[in-house]
């Protein structure tokens, strides 16, 4: 009896296991006026605030630089079970890269997405962007296809029609740069030149703010 009492305890405290982590990231937005961020939020959250209502399309846009600052695991009443102070960004990344990847979704024709005139400026440095991918599903000839084929990234070239109507598709950037900090106040992306329809104004100036984030788990 004694040994199920204690199994049924473990197993208990076990299934009362939680935690919560939250760090830093970069939000994006246009205009000469910040938007109020919340101070703190969730990834969920931020997702949704990542992505810019501009004429013609809907714009999401990550700099894949969220760094998680802490992660606490605890017990049921909240008792401590680990807590992992470590500095750690949640995206993977070259060394020497920054990856922005962009969730376009245009609402009217035209658009043309055109990787070399896209710009990063971190700083005082602006670089311009050498490779460009879309994530999709692929079949063995690198087709795009909607079932039957594998996940992942396939090149995309220099100049092409950004044609999906209301389907996003998942582009990303990769500009020679170090990854900036979440925490960083000085970064913008221009892609004024870079995604443009002649029929529409041009893409504003994206500037990037930090916000914290949080969220829990189980």
């Amino acid at each position: 009896m004694r040994t199920l009492l204690t199994l049924f305890a473990c197993c208990c405290l076990v299934a009362a296991c939680a935690g919560y982590r939250g760090g830093w990231q970069s939000l994006p937005y246009v205009g000469v006026d910040r938007p109020r961020f919340p101070e703190t939020q969730s990834p969920t959250q931020a997702q949704r605030q990542a992505e810019l209502a501009l004429p013609g399309l809907s714009l999401g846009v990550n700099l894949n630089n969220q760094l998680r600052t802490y992660d606490t695991q605890v017990y049921l009443f909240a008792l401590p079970l680990g807590i992992d102070p470590r500095s750690v960004y949640q995206q993977a990344a070259k060394p020497g890269v920054t990856r922005v990847t962009l969730k376009v979704a245009p609402i009217l024709p035209g658009f043309v997405f055109r990787r070399p005139l896209a710009r990063l400026t971190i700083g005082t440095t602006t670089v311009g962007a050498t490779a460009a991918y879309e994530f999709g599903m692929w079949d063995s000839a690198g087709q795009a296809v909607s079932a039957g084929g594998k996940w992942g990234y396939q090149p995309l070239p220099n100049e092409f029609s950004v044609s999906n109507m209301g389907r996003p598709q998942i582009l990303s950037l990769e500009f020679p740069i170090e990854r900036p900090p979440p925490e960083s106040t000085n970064v913008s992306l221009d892609l004024s030149a870079a995604l443009a329809s002649s029929e529409l104004p041009k893409i504003p100036l994206i500037r990037f703010w930090p916000v914290r984030w949080k969220e829990g788990y189980t």
